[in-house]
C-alpha cells in the first residue's frame, strides 16, 4: 500500500506540473507586434494620388469598396497585351524620411473586382535625391478580392529621403477592362501605434 500511494503521489504530481504547464501556456502573453500608422484611407479624398501612365486615367472615390474606413480611391483601366500594367502613386507629403521612427516597410491593400486568378501586384517606392526605383515583393497569381503589397525597409537604399510610394497591378493574361481600388496605406513600425 505504501508503494501504490507513493505511485499515486508521483501520478498526482506529473499531472498536476503538467496541468500547470498547460495552464501558463494558455494564459495571454503579452506579444511584441508592429504597430502601423494609415498614411492613406481615402476618407477625404484621393490625397494626392494619381495613375502614372502613358494613357492616364482619373482617380475616382470609391463607395462600394473600402477596406478602411468607408472609401477607397478607384482606377478603371483596360488590361491588353500593350497595357498589361496599371501604376498608381502619391507623391504629395514627400519626400519624407523614415530612418529615425523604427520603420519597418510601407503596406497597402488593393482590391481586384473581376477576372481569373491572373493578376500581379507589387508596392514600390522612389528614394534618394536620383528617385531611385525599388520595388517589395510582386505577388502574382492573385485571385479577385482585397490583396495586401508591402515592401519592406529592408529593400529600400535611402530611408532618408523617400521621394513616393505606389502600387503597380499587371494582368499579362487578360484583356479585360477592372476598377481596381486601393485603401489603407500605412507605414509599418517596429512600435505599436498609439491609440487613436
Amino acid at each position: 500500500m505504501g508503494c501504490s500511494q507513493k505511485s499515486g503521489v508521483r501520478f498526482v504530481g506529473v499531472y498536476a506540473r503538467l496541468l500547470a504547464v498547460v495552464c501558463v501556456l494558455a494564459l495571454p502573453v503579452p506579444q511584441l507586434q508592429a504597430g502601423s500608422t494609415i498614411l492613406y484611407d481615402f476618407e477625404d479624398g484621393p490625397e494626392g494620388w494619381e495613375n502614372e501612365s502613358v494613357r492616364p486615367v482619373p482617380v475616382q472615390v470609391c463607395t462600394t469598396q473600402a477596406r478602411h474606413g468607408k472609401q477607397s480611391i478607384a482606377f478603371t483601366h483596360s488590361f491588353s497585351k500593350s497595357f498589361n500594367g496599371l501604376q498608381c502613386r502619391v507623391k504629395e507629403g514627400f519626400p519624407m524620411d523614415v530612418s529615425t521612427n523604427g520603420f519597418r516597410g510601407f503596406s497597402a491593400w488593393v482590391f481586384i473586382p473581376k477576372g481569373r486568378a491572373n493578376w500581379d501586384m507589387l508596392m514600390f517606392v522612389r528614394c534618394g535625391k536620383d528617385w531611385k526605383w525599388v520595388e517589395g515583393p510582386r505577388k502574382k497569381g492573385l485571385e479577385p478580392g482585397w490583396q495586401q503589397v508591402s515592401i519592406s525597409s529592408e529593400t529600400i537604399s535611402d530611408l532618408t529621403c523617400i521621394q513616393d510610394i505606389g502600387v503597380q497591378v499587371f494582368n499579362y493574361r487578360e484583356a479585360i477592362e477592372a476598377t481596381i481600388c486601393i485603401d489603407q496605406v500605412e507605414m509599418i513600425t517596429q512600435e505599436p501605434a498609439p491609440p487613436q
